[in-house]
């Protein structure tokens, strides 16, 4: 049997004293690594794709296994200022619903919802999650969506592929209409209860409903807009160009692109010449380039800015770098007048047949449907109904109200039945009714949350002489 030779290995005997000073040489490992109060979640997405904060406050919220809104209301609320705290937050459940979505913008809500998040997760890079990293100083209102939306064949596809379910940035701004994908119309209601979601989640999952937690990426019907396919596609790619020198360079758009504008306009006859490839009249121009003398500082949406950038064949961070892009722009002989894409497309196919089609669900005797369900079956807006068959709309409108009215009707009959049973029931049995015995003598405990359940509760409590 072979004997393997092995390297001789040197054994260095340290003192005790000289142990203890080498120790005090090494570094600390658990001071170079602080510890964070929440997880570090890698933001999803990257560039034009990246994660917007809500999405990512949801996401850490169901990370930690917890309601999204509990994690606000227990780590961020707390840590905001005292003014703000008492003015902003007189409900959590209505901030979350009507003004979260600043969140993502560029104000004073953003920076500071976006410094919270990165001290507790210990990152550096979470403000990249709102439209400050984008358009810089322009203010938030005009620019953002009032309610989140989505793509209902990203979300299909991501679960399916394994992949996280998660809200770009670029679903948050509002005239981005179309996903640049699959170029379909997003969707901001729940295709089940025709409601809004809320920019932060209550007890509901990724991809679901924050309303009834039904699915949002399944059985949708394909909503395309080939009259703004293209002009989606250069809203898309002007973004992302925005965003990449933005990060490189950090220029502002406000402070570069309207003074570069007024530099344009100071030349005799610019001012009706944009006018007349834009479509805009000559007094928003001279406002836009601070030739009007206002009390107040004007904002123009940033979807007004890509209109007129579009009409005139440039990209706004063209006229950002120079102003001479533009002064090249308007001297060219083939640019068109009014080249300005349309917000919404008034026209219809086929009008004869849509009426056709609103007369057969007014005259249905099943469940009414409401404007934006009929106007999704047909491959339309709401607007666009309204517009051409405002009486027909109207009875819809009525119908569906009414229906609604009824049904709460009915339930509320229901509740008061069944309240009134639960009461007798166990007071025949010399049970004292309390609430959470009435409660779990229902068919859905609750229903005691109902204001209707607690007023009928009382009242059976005064006829049979117990309150």
């Amino acid at each position: 049997m072979n004997k393997t030779e092995q390297t001789a290995i040197a054994v260095r005997i340290l003192l005790p004293s000289i142990v203890q000073q080498e120790m005090q040489t090494l570094p600390d490992v658990n001071a170079a690594l602080p510890r964070s109060r929440l997880y570090g979640l890698v933001p999803c997405g990257e560039g034009l794709w990246s994660e917007s904060l809500t999405s990512y406050l949801n996401r850490l919220g169901w990370r930690h296994g917890v309601s999204p809104r509990d994690l606000v209301e227990q780590e961020i609320v707390p840590r905001l200022e005292q003014e703000k705290l008492i003015h902003s937050f007189p409900q959590l459940s209505t901030f979350s619903r009507i003004t979260a979505m600043g969140v993502n913008g560029t104000g004073d809500l953003a920076t500071e919802w976006s410094t919270i998040l990165e001290k507790l997760t210990k990152r550096s890079d979470l403000h990249l999650l709102t439209l400050r990293s984008w358009v810089g100083d322009l203010p938030s209102r005009g620019h953002l969506r009032r309610k989140p939306a989505w793509c209902p064949h990203c979300y299909t596809e991501w679960k399916e592929q394994g992949f996280p379910l998660y809200q770009p940035l670029l679903w948050m701004i509002q005239m981005v209409t179309a996903c640049p994908r699959h170029q379909v119309r997003l969707e901001n209601r729940c295709p089940h209860c025709q409601k809004y979601q809320s920019a932060i989640a209550l007890n509901t999952t990724a991809g679901h409903c924050t309303q009834c937690d039904s699915c949002l990426g399944a059985n949708l019907n394909v909503v395309r807009e080939p009259e703004r396919a293209r002009f989606q596609q250069w809203v898309v790619n002007s973004l992302e160009e925005l965003r990449n020198e933005s990060m490189k360079s950090g220029l502002l758009f406000k402070e570069c692109f309207f003074t570069n504008l007024a530099v344009c306009m100071q030349e005799r006859g610019t001012c009706s010449k944009f006018a007349d490839i834009t479509g805009f009249s000559a007094n928003i121009l001279s406002l836009w380039a601070g030739r009007k003398n206002i009390p107040y500082a004007y904002n123009p949406p940033l979807e007004a800015v890509f209109e007129f950038c579009y009409a005139c064949n440039v990209t706004p961070l063209q006229v950002m770098l120079t102003p001479e892009v533009l002064l090249q722009a308007i001297q060219g002989e083939t640019l068109l007048r009014h080249n300005r894409p349309r917000r919404m497309t008034s026209r219809l196919k086929d009008p004869e047949q849509c009426l056709e089609h609103i007369q057969a669900f007014l005259h249905e005797q099943e469940e009414p449907l409401g404007i934006y369900q009929i106007a999704k079956q047909l491959g339309y807006s709401a607007h666009q109904l309204v517009h051409h068959f405002p009486q027909e709309c109207e009875q819809m409108t009525q119908r569906a109200r009414e229906y609604r009215r009824q049904r709460r009707e009915k339930r509320k009959a229901q509740v008061r039945k069944e309240v009134r049973q639960a009461v007798i029931t166990l007071h025949e049995q010399g049970i004292f009714p309390t609430d959470g015995k009435v409660r779990a003598s229902l068919s859905d405990p609750n229903l005691m949350r109902l204001a209707e359940a607690r007023i009928t509760r009382h009242a059976i409590l005064r006829e049979i002489g117990l309150e």
